[in-house]
């Protein structure tokens, strides 16, 4: 189970862009630019940083408002660790920002794993059917996912909820020759359905555009599995004993790997996505895999037209530097509720100056977030407006200059706003009033101490109410 905060998982993200944009690549660009079909659609105003072409690109659509977007979910047999935390939250920024501020209708499939080697083995291990394993790991997911307060995908779809579809979608691939039948590891034909029962693989070496994501072109020898180039990978897997198992023409077994998605989404979402996503670890061969029978299946040259990867970065710097980011942030708007309230004096400062630099705070943000989401520069550009606010409301008062609370109350909401939008959960009134009680309790009982001349050997009390002071609830 996930047990960390969504501010500081916001630190380990901040690099990732740039850190999958370094990563050494054995990609052929001239190759892949051959391969890829330019956009066509409506623009979003949106740069996007497309993996598969290694460059920034505007999102076009296929639909004008509406974005069609494919994510690959967790395979659920286990509890979700940092990494599918951070994937996760990375997304659900993206989406919320296309969404709450470019105004789009995101259309988000989250397709769920449920039957896997990992999760059949570990119901054996525990003794139970392989559904109690995978029905309990995604209730679990998603109540952490929850936690984090990452939106819920638009529809959640489960592989075994999909198997007609799975079928079909493998009975095409071999229908157009692209796929083949093997049964003891014997290959025994290519598109009669009616002879054998057995495994079903792709054909790699038929399939010419197979470099999308990786150049590994060599054409393989074949191996004990029955395929005829080791690079060729399961479409359907035969009937083993002891497992679960569904009816096909070609026998009972049950899906591979990356069937599973290409027919998901095809179904859900039709013959172009917009927008397929997923944790940079499934580039190669997942997405590679996915991308090659969805052009078979569909009989086009290119089924996603942009693809996003997401990785995690983490170091203790960046960590302290996110949390001192985010109490800046949250510090500012209470100091700002405080100045409305009157609980702390308001110096006298120039408004129309104040509404100037939140003018230009404005645009310079949409600008950052319009170019590939870039809530670094962003967040960077608003702490220059927090920093010059705070001058301007603790100089001394005088009476050449208002002291109206009109400005600070914009300033307050603007810095809340874009917090709300990144999907921060600023402040929660329960957890607010129970933290006020035990600090209160606290300082009572440090103050009681102190009048009784009592001196504690331990800082640990004072280090703790310090602590929750300067730090959200979360």
């Amino acid at each position: 189970m996930v047990i960390i905060s969504r501010t500081k998982l916001w630190a380990r993200m901040k690099q990732i862009n740039s850190i999958l944009r370094n990563c050494s690549s054995d990609v052929n660009k001239s190759k892949i630019q051959k391969l890829y079909v330019k956009p066509s659609g409506y623009d979003t105003n949106i740069m996007l940083y497309n993996s598969s072409t290694k460059r920034k690109m505007m999102l076009k659509t296929k639909e004008s408002g509406i974005i069609s977007w494919y994510c690959c979910g967790p395979t659920v047999y286990d509890s979700a660790h940092i990494g599918h935390a951070c994937c996760y939250i990375h997304f659900d920024i993206i989406r919320r920002i296309m969404e709450e501020v470019f105004y789009q209708n995101v259309i988000l499939v989250m397709g769920i794993t449920d039957i896997d080697d990992k999760i059949i083995n570990r119901a054996n291990m525990e003794g139970v059917d392989y559904r109690t394993i995978s029905q309990y790991y995604e209730e679990e997911f998603f109540k952490d996912m929850g936690r984090l307060n990452v939106k819920k995908p638009v529809i959640t779809a489960r592989v075994t909820d999909y198997i007609p579809e799975i079928v079909g979608f493998v009975s095409k691939i071999i229908d157009r020759g692209y796929g083949y039948i093997t049964a003891d590891n014997s290959i025994l034909c290519s598109n009669d359905l009616n002879i054998v029962q057995g495994s079903v693989n792709f054909s790699v070496n038929k399939y010419s555009s197979y470099e999308l994501f990786s150049r590994f072109q060599e054409e393989g020898t074949s191996d004990s599995s029955g395929k005829i180039d080791s690079r060729d990978f399961a479409l359907w897997k035969g009937i083993k004993p002891g497992e679960p198992s569904w009816s096909s023409p070609w026998g009972k077994g049950r899906p591979g790997w990356h069937i599973e998605c290409s027919a998901i989404a095809s179904k859900l979402l039709g013959n172009r996505l917009d927008i397929h996503s997923g944790g940079i670890d499934l580039q190669f061969p997942h997405h590679q895999n996915e991308e090659a029978q969805c052009c078979v299946y569909h009989d086009v040259r290119s089924w996603v037209t942009y693809w996003m990867h997401t990785g995690i970065e983490y170091g203790d710097d960046v960590m302290n530097s996110a949390v001192a980011v985010y109490n800046k942030f949250s510090n500012f708007i209470f100091d700002c509720n405080d100045y409305i309230k009157g609980v702390k004096p308001l110096g006298s400062f120039d408004e129309s100056t104040l509404f100037q630099d939140l003018e230009e705070t404005r645009k310079t943000v949409l600008n950052c977030l319009a170019n590939d989401f870039d809530t670094s520069s962003a967040v960077s550009r608003i702490i220059q407006f927090i920093t010059k606010a705070n001058s301007a409301f603790n100089q001394k008062q005088n009476d050449l200059q208002t002291e109206s609370c009109f400005a600070v109350a914009a300033a307050a909401a603007y810095v809340e706003n874009f917090l709300t939008m990144s999907g921060f959960i600023l402040n929660d009134s329960e957890l607010t009033e129970m933290k006020t009680t035990l600090l209160g309790a606290c300082d009572q009982f440090r103050n009681e101490m102190n009048v009784s001349g009592i001196e504690l050997k331990s800082k640990k009390l004072y280090d703790t109410v310090t602590f929750m002071k300067t730090t959200d609830a979360s």
